[in-house]
């Protein structure tokens, strides 16, 4: 991971990538976490990176800072049916059945792949 860096360290995409590769495969959050704010050191609105982030806190329990994350990164892309799909499912965490169902169906509006 320490070669990404070496040729692209500049792309806050690749930070992205490697806090993707911590969080998901490795499962080490902390890492995860710390990789993607490095990314948000250089572009805090990519809304893809605040997806990242949004799960990683909700994972790491922090459901109401998720939500705050995931709000943002809608206004920079609200036709994104996986972060519509994380806002649905962070609403169903936090109890909040009606928002819940209309982030979830919005966004398997947008891509029906997401259909359960």
């Amino acid at each position: 991971m320490e070669t990404l860096l070496k040729f692209d360290s500049l792309n806050p995409n690749t930070y992205g990538k490697i806090s993707e590769l911590y969080g998901r495969y490795l499962g080490d959050l902390d890492k995860a976490e710390e990789f993607v704010l490095k990314g948000f050191s250089l572009e805090e609105n990519d809304p893809d990176l605040g997806q990242k982030l949004g799960v990683i806190r909700a994972m790491k329990g922090d459901k109401e800072g998720a939500m705050q994350i995931f709000k943002k990164s809608l206004i920079l892309s609200p036709n994104n049916a996986n972060l519509l799909l994380n806002v649905g499912i962070t609403f169903q965490s936090l109890g909040q059945a009606d928002s819940s169902n209309y982030y979830i169906s919005k966004a398997i509006e947008i891509d029906p792949s997401l259909k359960p």
